[in-house]
């Protein structure tokens, strides 16, 4: 599917090695693996961070499920985009953090329109 957005180097794995040949070709990277349990910290539900890493930091740890690497881009504010049908809706996050799931309190909202692309595919659902 096609709707105008850029996305820079990513590479999803299990392998340390891969992971330590992206991020060495494509750093700073940032990481997070792409499953995990829920836990909780004080009866509050958490999440994995993303965080930032470098080629010496990946061992075989990495081997234990898959995780996304992806160029790090510096940033003004993430955006999330939900597609329903053809229909694409993005809304614009604030926080000054490099995750924004990590201190809700801080996050602002704005509505944006998404970039213009190519035409969904008759087959999007």
């Amino acid at each position: 599917m096609r709707c105008g957005f850029r996305v820079p180097p990513t590479l999803v794995t299990s392998e340390p090695e891969a992971a330590r040949a992206f991020v060495k070709a494509h750093g700073p990277a940032v990481y997070k693996p792409l499953s995990t349990p829920l836990y909780r910290i004080d009866g509050v539900s958490c999440t994995v961070e993303v965080a930032e890493v470098t080629a010496d930091q990946l061992d075989e740890r990495v081997a234990g499920t898959a995780h996304l690497f992806q160029r790090r881009v510096d940033k003004v504010a993430d955006v999330r985009v939900t597609v329903i049908g053809r229909k694409v809706f993005a809304v614009r996050i604030d926080s000054g953090l490099l995750d924004w799931r990590t201190d809700y309190d801080r996050l602002a909202y704005t509505v944006v329109e998404p970039p213009r692309g190519s035409p969904m595919p008759s087959t999007a659902t």
